[in-house]
């Protein structure tokens, strides 16, 4: 599964959890810009990829938030809710997708955050492995170039400059 479709599949999954009513990949501070949000509301963010062996392992934030009431009465339960969804939506992946694993432990880590809306909320920080399926780049060896100062370089077969360099005119360079 590739970058995309692993954020994508986390979203979908979140988007159908009963307690989510908005659900994207992004950024969760695009709530700033957005004044017609329908909380409580999912996003994935991506951090890094790390490919181990045979796999991609796929570093992500997963942020749940939902509005506070004025007097901040209900951020615990807001929170509670949160931290609950996340690991609901945790489970699911673990339990039902055929291409994602959960790398290694977790920590959900409620919060309180103003955007567009005072809001609390959770997020964790999770790490989710994949078989690394994504093939070679294939390629002809003739067609390798580089330009470098202004000249157009094939390169050897190990894709590097050769000490004596070839122009694609046939002369030598050095």
């Amino acid at each position: 599964m590739n970058l995309q479709n692993t954020l994508e599949y986390i979203a979908s999954v979140a988007q159908n959890h009963p307690l989510i009513n908005s659900s994207y990949v992004g950024s969760i501070y695009d709530l700033n810009s957005n004044t017609n949000t329908k909380y409580a509301v999912f996003a994935v963010e991506d951090i890094d990829v790390t490919k181990q062996n045979n796999s991609l392992i796929y570093n992500c934030y997963l942020y749940v938030v939902d509005r506070v009431m004025n007097d901040e009465s209900n951020t615990t339960a807001v929170q509670t809710m949160a931290v609950n969804t996340l690991q609901e939506i945790i489970n699911y992946i673990e339990g039902y997708s055929q291409s994602l694993s959960v790398y290694s432990n977790y920590v959900i880590t409620p919060v309180r955050q103003k955007f567009s809306d005072e809001c609390a909320g959770a997020y964790v920080q999770l790490r989710l492995v994949s078989q690394n399926d994504i093939g070679e780049c294939t390629f002809s060896d003739d067609k390798v170039v580089e330009i470098f100062q202004g000249k157009t370089y094939l390169l050897d077969n190990y894709f590097t400059k050769s000490e004596t360099l070839t122009l694609l005119d046939g002369k030598q360079d050095t």
